[in-house]
Order: structure tokens, then sequence, then C-alpha cells
């Protein structure tokens, strides 16, 4: 008796082409989200390491201002998240009631500019997980039922044992190696790229470290100002008391 995969495939009841169907989307839905997240992990190595070259140059002579313009279009995570940081303390160094509170505002930006990212990252981690953790159990369900139809042609009495039972057991196997096949790929995948996703998360947090650090030298001239300003007060109060004012970092 021929048990092609065409003929497997005719002989099919509704419930085990529905199981290699949905086995089918399965295998659809994991591969368009390995490629969403190779493109967007792996593009934004290659943008990051662009803007982060550009960017040191004008970190290393403290022009943050200029620093805050480099990739505008914000184009990686790198970017989006040091470009937060820097956009905050451009924006409140003149308005922070202390250094300290300056250093805490800036350093919150990044930390929620990184956890948006690496939610980013993530998007799509979940279902790759749900496809390799669910996939042999619905080829399992599609083995149970070819065993039940096997059982039941063995019942009615038609034809030689063989062929009552060959057909069932073979619609079984095939949906068994299906959801084998569907499940390992999508579990190596989701290891790959939730590693990457650590990576990334761990070079973005080192990265916003490195930023604060610029940060605390570039906000070391207001704290000169904050404590250099009352004592000549005290000389001179009447002389001086324009001087009070602090002045932007």
């Amino acid at each position: 008796m021929d048990h092609g995969f065409w003929d497997l495939w005719q002989r099919m009841g509704p419930i085990a082409i529905s199981v290699i169907a949905l086995l089918f989307v399965m295998s659809v839905v994991a591969v368009a989200i390995a490629f969403d997240r190779a493109r967007a992990l792996l593009g934004a190595q290659s943008r990051g390491a662009a803007y982060a070259e550009d960017l040191e140059r004008h970190l290393r002579k403290g022009r943050l201002d200029e620093a805050e313009r480099v990739d505008p279009e914000r184009t990686s995570p790198l970017a989006r998240v040091l470009g937060a940081g820097l956009a905050c303390f451009l924006r409140v160094r003149g308005e922070a009631p202390s250094r300290e509170e300056l250093l805490a505002a800036v350093e919150g930006s990044l930390d929620t500019a990184i956890v948006g990212e690496t939610s980013r990252l993530r998007r799509g981690l979940g279902a790759l997980a749900t496809i390799g953790s669910t996939a042999p159990f619905v080829g399992l369900f599609g083995t149970v039922v070819g065993i039940i139809d096997s059982f039941g042609q063995l019942t009615s009495g038609e034809g030689s044992h063989l062929d009552r039972v060959s057909g069932g057991i073979a619609e079984a196997l095939v949906a068994t190696a299906l959801g084998i096949l569907v499940a390992v790929p999508a579990v190596m995948l989701f290891n790959f790229f939730a590693d990457r996703v650590e990576s990334t998360e761990a070079t973005l947090r080192e990265s916003a470290g490195a930023l604060m650090q610029h940060v605390r030298e570039a906000s070391w001239g207001r704290t000169a100002a904050g404590t250099s300003e009352p004592a000549a007060t005290t000389a001179d109060e009447g002389e001086r008391e324009p001087a009070r004012d602090p002045e932007p970092a």
C-alpha cells in the first residue's frame, strides 16, 4: 500500500489536516519572527558601533551639546538610550536645584530608555518561545488522533488488518515529525536571540555608565560655582549680591 505524503494527505481526516495546517502556520510565524529579530539585532549592532565612534570624539572633548546632535534620527538602541541621557542633561542642567538631583535625573532617563529598548528588542521572542514549547504537543495531538482513527478502522472490519492500521499510524508519525521539526528550530532561535538581547542590554548599561562619568565631569563646574559663590558673598555681601544666581554648566 502506498503511503507517500500526497496519498496520506488525500486520506487524512479534517482533524489531522487541521493539525498539520496549524503546524505550518506556526513555522511561518517562527520564521517571520526570526527574520525580524535578526534584522533588528544585527542592524542595531552595526549602527550602534558607528554611533559610538562619533559620540566618543565629542565626549572626550567635553562637547556634550554636539554629542547630543550625533545621529538625530536615533537609528539604533544605543543612540536612543544615550541620546535620551544627553537630552535630559542639556534640558535640566540649568534648572536642577543641585548637582546630585541633576545626576539623578540623567541616570533615571538612561534607566528608563534602557528598559524601553530591551522591551523593544524582546518583541516577538515570547511568541517564538510559545511555538517552541507547544509545537511538539500539537504534533502529539495529531498522533493521538491518528491512532484513534487506526483503532476505529480496525474495528470496522474493512480490509486486512495491516491496511486498517497502517494509514492512521502513518498520519500519526507525520504529525509527530512535523511537531518536532517546528519546535527544535524555534527553541534554538529563541535561545540565540535571547542571548543577543542580554548582550545588547549589558552593552547599553555599560555605555550608560560611561556617559554618566562624562556627565559628572561636566557638572563639576556647577559644584565649584556653587561652593565659591557663598564665600564671596560672605566677604562682601552687598557688593557680591548679584553673583548669587547660579550659572548654567
